[in-house]
């Protein structure tokens, strides 16, 4: 994946998260265990995607185990390969990706408690 495309896959699961969430939050219909469990699996995935994608296109070589490393410790694994690759900029776009994921617990939440204050 190049450019902007490598981030279509994590804008669009944060954005029908964000939505989905937001829905619940505004009806004051809870959260299950089985969507909270499914919402992280997909981050891990889509982020272990992104890395691999992004390694490949850089030639990063590193132990075939690291895909899935970073599919289950990719809020550890992830910050590193950046700033394996990228340096200190790397680190920003990790705070990025990081801001991207809990984005629909914070949007959900505030639109939650406007939707009760109203």
């Amino acid at each position: 994946m190049a450019g902007s495309k490598a981030w279509l896959p994590l804008i669009l699961l944060v954005s029908v998260s964000t939505i989905g969430l937001s829905v619940l939050s505004t009806h004051r219909v809870a959260q299950s265990a089985a969507t909270d469990l499914m919402l992280r699996f997909a981050f891990a995935l889509v982020i272990a995607l992104w890395v691999r994608a992004d390694r490949r296109s850089r030639r990063v070589s590193l132990p075939y185990e690291f895909d899935a490393f970073v599919s289950f410790f990719w809020y550890v694994a992830m910050p590193y390969y950046l700033y394996k690759t990228r340096g200190w900029r790397g680190l920003v776009i990790a705070l990025v990706m990081a801001i991207l994921v809990v984005t629909p617990i914070m949007v959900s939440t505030i639109l939650g408690v406007v939707a009760r204050l109203l």
